[in-house]
């Protein structure tokens, strides 16, 4: 993306993402959601003496080549995006010797595209 460039794209996920690595990570206990197969837990309990790693905010990858970078549709809908930036956070993760499972918050943010219908 261009620098200053307007953020009018459907979604942007970025904010902090906390990775906690302990050496037994047996330590972090994770609280499912009741009755539930959902991969993202209830609760985490992350001891005191585990290293907690901190992931800078990501921003989708250009997916339409052909598109002006600064336009939506360089980034595709919601769908694209989230699977775009989601993909990058792993890739930052297995550098560490992470994965997904080791996530115990993330927070997103989405932007709404004004010139389309809100897409969940």
């Amino acid at each position: 993306m261009k620098p200053g460039a307007t953020l009018t794209f459907g979604a942007l996920l970025t904010g902090a993402l906390m990775v906690s690595l302990n050496a037994a990570r047996a330590d972090v206990v994770r609280y499912p959601i009741p009755n539930s197969t959902f991969p993202i837990a209830q609760a985490v309990q992350v001891p005191g003496n585990a290293t907690t790693y901190y992931i800078s905010g990501q921003v989708p990858p250009v997916v339409g080549k052909d598109a002006d970078p600064s336009s939506p549709q360089a980034y595709g809908d919601t769908k694209t995006q989230t699977v775009g930036v989601l993909n990058k956070i792993k890739g930052i993760l297995e550098g560490f010797g992470l994965g997904m499972a080791d996530v115990v918050k993330m927070q997103v943010f989405l932007v709404h595209d004004a010139h389309a219908p809100m897409d969940f």
